[in-house]
């Protein structure tokens, strides 16, 4: 199934961000840290059935971090946020200011 991308956000750029998103020191960290998380809570057992959905949740919710889609989500987002403001500089910058009284607007030339 191929999803159609937001509008203003380029393929390429979103490949690239994607890539500095994985290699970068943060995601590195990131996945240190959810690894030994799921490691800390898949280290005990429990006996009451409360306890043990609730660490299934929260180890399903983790495991989602280390998917190769989240750095992808990251970066699309980010981009998505980034084409909305340029679109939105972009329709400033061609709109047409509204015109003040006529003793406010600048004189063409100098009065002598």
């Amino acid at each position: 199934m191929d999803l159609a991308l937001p509008a203003g956000v380029d393929p390429d750029a979103l490949a690239t961000l994607t890539a500095e998103l994985v290699g970068s020191s943060y995601h590195r960290a990131l996945c240190d840290y959810v690894t030994a998380r799921l490691a800390c809570i898949q280290a005990d057992d429990v006996s009451r059935a409360a306890v043990a959905m609730k660490r299934r949740g929260q180890t399903e919710e983790l495991a989602r971090l280390l998917l190769p889609a989240f750095p992808q989500a990251l970066a699309l987002a980010a981009l998505t946020k980034r084409a909305a403001a340029l679109l939105h500089v972009e329709a400033l910058a061609t709109a047409e200011r509204p015109r003040g009284p006529w003793w406010a607007e600048p004189l063409e030339e100098p009065i002598r």
